[in-house]
């Protein structure tokens, strides 16, 4: 796995400055990088889709997981299909443009802690074996 820059969302501005998937890959070609792609930060971006199946190339690392709108705490992720992300689509979408590397379910916050990590990891791995089933058959 070569180096790569990751997508961050906006309230993290005190840790990163790459707030959006086109952002990412900017400084990823300044720096012969790949990235580090977060749809959890990046799933309303405008043309996203396309931006990835033109760029499918350089993600080094697809990570998945969820959000409930109207949520105000952050971080807080939801196990993937648990909220209100078309995280299905959006992870079909990479899949389907050619990504064949690492899908990493990034798990953290109240909603995770509540449930308890391993049935939390658990119901995770599931949802995204079966997405990845769907998406590749």
């Amino acid at each position: 796995m070569r180096l790569g820059v990751e997508n961050t969302l906006p309230v993290k501005c005190d840790l990163s400055f790459t707030h959006t998937a086109r952002d990412a890959l900017a400084l990823a070609d300044l720096c012969g990088i790949g990235i580090c792609l977060d749809l959890y930060c990046c799933w309303q971006e405008r043309g996203l889709t396309g931006l990835i199946r033109d760029r499918v190339g350089q993600v080094e690392l697809l990570q998945v997981s969820d959000f409930r709108v109207g949520t105000s705490t952050f971080p807080n992720r939801w196990v993937p299909g648990d909220g209100d992300l078309p995280m299905a689509g959006l992870l079909a979408s990479v899949l389907r443009a050619g990504y064949t590397g690492i899908v990493d379910v990034e798990l953290i916050g109240p909603a995770i802690e509540a449930e308890g990590a391993e049935p939390a990891v658990t119901r995770s791995i599931a949802w995204t074996r079966e997405q990845i089933a769907v998406a590749r058959p």
